[in-house]
């Protein structure tokens, strides 16, 4: 899933995905809207170029 938004660094992208990882809801797997609804992402429909990548499964962003 991809994501649009400002601009931020890395080490805000990181700050937010671990606020999000501690506060969502795991048995709605509610992740993707909490994140956008949280800090103004919208999650894209086209593939686009990412500046960062979160893999949710390994917790490592590249």
């Amino acid at each position: 899933m991809l994501f649009y938004g400002k601009r931020v660094t890395k080490s805000e992208f990181i700050r937010q995905v671990k606020e999000i990882e501690q506060i969502y809801d795991r048995e709605e797997d509610n992740y993707a809207e909490l994140f956008c609804r949280c800090f103004g992402w919208t999650i894209l429909t086209i593939q686009e170029e990412a500046e960062f990548t979160y893999d949710r499964d390994t917790g490592r962003v590249f």
